[in-house]
């Protein structure tokens, strides 16, 4: 069962990985 604080958690983490990903996709593509 998941807790309120290791949801938003996870949800950072996601949130991190898909901007990191995002802003070297993009300089890549330049």
């Amino acid at each position: 069962m998941l807790t309120t604080e290791l949801f938003i958690a996870i949800i950072s983490l996601c949130i991190t990985c898909f901007a990191l990903g995002y802003t070297v996709g993009s300089k890549s593509n330049k």
